[in-house]
C-alpha cells in the first residue's frame, strides 16, 4: 500500500444510489421483461473537490452504457458538480447478466419492421436523474481529506488471454463462458494480473 499526503487541499465524498430497471422492463441479454431482480444494481461513485476542480469517479453495475446514453450520463454529472468533461469517470462492471444501455442502438431497432421490444428512453432517463440527485446530495457532505492511500495485489485464475496460441500455431478465441477442458487449462497469457 502507498500512502502519501496530499499536496493540496482535497475534500471528498462517496455517493451511491440504485440503478436497477424496474420490473417488466426488456433488456439484454434476452430482451424478455424483467420479472426478477436477484440484487439491487448499484452505482458508486466519490466526488474529489480539490481548490481547482472537481472530479468524479463512479462506477456501475451494468454490462456496458455506449454512444449517446455514455455521453448524456457524464454531462448529467458534470452539470450537476459544475466540472468539465474531462474530469468525469463512469466505468460499468460489465457482469454479463446486467443492463445494457445504448439509446443509439435503441433508435435503430426501432425503425425495423417488427422490432423485438426494447427498453424506453425514459427508463434511462429516471435512472441517470437518480445517478444525478444522488450526486448532488454528496456535494453538502464533502469533508477535508489530507491523505490519500492506494493499494494493489496480483490476482490469479481471474482473468486470461481470449486469445490461445495452440501448439499448432493457429490461435483460437475462448470466452468467459469457455467449456473446453484444453483452453481452460491454457495459460492465461497477457494480461495486466494488478487489481
Amino acid at each position: 500500500m502507498h500512502r502519501s499526503s496530499a499536496d493540496i487541499y482535497l475534500k471528498v465524498a462517496p455517493f451511491r444510489c440504485d440503478v436497477t430497471p424496474p420490473l417488466g422492463t426488456p433488456w439484454y441479454p434476452s430482451y424478455k421483461p424483467l420479472d426478477t431482480i436477484e440484487h439491487p444494481l448499484l452505482a458508486k461513485g466519490i466526488i474529489i473537490d480539490s481548490a481547482k476542480n472537481r472530479y468524479v469517479l463512479c462506477a456501475i453495475d451494468w454490462c456496458e452504457i455506449a454512444n449517446r446514453s455514455y455521453s448524456r450520463l457524464c454531462e448529467l454529472i458534470v452539470n450537476t458538480v459544475k466540472t468539465d468533461l474531462h474530469a468525469v469517470f463512469v466505468h460499468t462492471v460489465h457482469q454479463h447478466t446486467a443492463p445494457m444501455c445504448d439509446e443509439d442502438a435503441f433508435d435503430i431497432i426501432a425503425t425495423l419492421p417488427n422490432p423485438p421490444p426494447w427498453p424506453k428512453k425514459e427508463v434511462f432517463k429516471e435512472i441517470f436523474n437518480r445517478i444525478a440527485h444522488s450526486v448532488k446530495n454528496a456535494l453538502s457532505q464533502l469533508t477535508p481529506c489530507n491523505l490519500i492511500e492506494i493499494g494493489f495485489a496480483k490476482v490469479d485464475k481471474v482473468a486470461f488471454n481470449r486469445r490461445v496460441l495452440m501448439p499448432d500455431g493457429n490461435i483460437v478465441s475462448r470466452s468467459s463462458s469457455c467449456k473446453d477442458p484444453k483452453l481452460m487449462e491454457a495459460e492465461e497469457g497477457l494480461i495486466d494480473p494488478y487489481l
